[in-house]
Parts: structure tokens; C-alpha cells; sequence
């Protein structure tokens, strides 16, 4: 009975949090000429803030990229990825990752490939008004060989191909499933504030 009830208080804790993560909006921020230095660091440190990785920090060019995050929904409510109780469940019941791509580019202009023509000139020199795009890969990751028991967890098996371990390719495979445009558009709220608190002037 402790146990229902304790799990009862977590889960309404849980749906009190998610609550006030509103989803949907714009994935971009507006950054104003000037501003780019500030918006490029601000990015940067609210993803560190998140504690994600950083894999590629690339001012010139104005890409920032993440190695994949994992998380595993309601079993680490610490985690902030997460913008439904769908979310949440879906995260405790797969092995799931996410990775997350910052861009700066001029309003309008296409996006481009990762690592293909991110910027053809130096954002730091650019005089004209810029967007902050963020882009957040939700990955599946799964383990060749393994056999889950649905009975049983603890009874789940795993092959191995003699073939692979012998050209060592094994280890766990990241499938890019969807994107989490709920998540991208709260982090670009994040920015959008951090640059707000950035462009207001101290007190006396």
C-alpha cells in the first residue's frame, strides 16, 4: 500500500511538472544584428545547462551540435527532454536518445545538410539579422542479437554472430525514428529568454 501510494505522489508530481512545459511553438529564435556573439554562447551553455554533450562547436560556420543524450522517461524524472506523459512512457520503454543541432542562418535561407555548406561565409562577420534553428533527432537505440522475453526481463537472451565479432562490428545500433519539435521549440524558448535577461540593462 506504501508502495501504490508513493508511486501515486511521483506521478503527480510528474504530471504537475510536465504541465508547465507547454509544448508546440516556433523552433527558431530572431537574432538581431550584434547579437550573434551573445546568441552563440547563450545556445551553447543552456545545452550544457541541460547536460547534453557538445560534439561540434563551430562559431564560424554557427553550427552547434550534441552526441546523443539518453534517457529513460519516468525512471529519471530528472531528465527535462521529455514534453507529454506519452513522452515519458515511451522513453522508459525503449532505449531512446536524443541529439540536438543548433544552425544560424539568415532568415528565409534553406537549411542545410549537417556537415554539408553549414555557412558558405563567417556568421561572425555577418551585419544582417539571424535565426537560430534548432533541430532535435529522437533516436531508437537497439542491440543486434538480442532476444527480449516478454514473460520475464530478466530471461531475455542474446545472440551473437561469430561473422561480426570477427570484423568487430557489433555493439548497439541508433535508429533515427522521428523529431522532437516539442522539445526543439522549448529550447528555443530557453534562448529566446536567456537573450531577453542578455539585452536588459543592469541596476544601479
Amino acid at each position: 500500500m506504501t508502495r501504490v501510494l508513493a508511486g501515486l505522489v511521483v506521478l503527480t508530481l510528474l504530471l504537475g511538472q510536465l504541465g508547465c512545459r507547454s509544448a508546440g511553438g516556433p523552433t527558431s529564435v530572431g537574432v538581431e544584428p550584434g547579437q550573434y556573439a551573445t546568441a552563440f554562447d547563450e545556445a551553447k551553455d543552456l545545452l550544457l545547462a541541460r547536460q547534453f554533450t557538445l560534439e561540434r562547436v563551430d562559431a564560424r560556420a554557427g553550427v552547434i551540435t550534441t552526441s546523443p543524450k539518453a534517457t529513460a522517461g519516468l525512471a529519471t524524472p530528472w531528465d527535462t527532454e521529455q514534453s507529454s506523459l506519452r513522452q515519458e512512457f515511451e522513453d522508459l520503454m525503449n532505449q531512446q536518445e536524443r541529439r540536438v543541432r543548433v544552425v544560424f542562418a539568415h532568415a528565409g535561407e534553406a537549411p542545410a545538410e549537417p556537415g554539408e555548406g553549414d555557412a558558405p561565409t563567417d556568421r561572425r562577420d555577418s551585419a544582417d539579422p539571424l535565426e537560430a534553428r534548432f533541430e532535435v533527432t529522437l533516436l531508437r537505440v537497439s542491440v543486434p542479437g538480442t532476444r527480449v522475453e516478454s514473460s520475464a526481463i530478466r530471461m531475455s537472451t542474446r545472440t551473437q554472430d561469430p561473422e561480426l565479432s570477427r570484423r568487430g562490428v557489433g555493439g548497439r545500433d541508433r535508429i533515427a525514428i522521428a523529431t522532437d519539435d516539442a522539445f526543439a521549440a522549448r529550447l528555443a524558448r530557453d534562448l529566446q529568454s536567456r537573450l531577453a535577461r542578455a539585452a536588459t540593462p543592469a541596476g544601479p
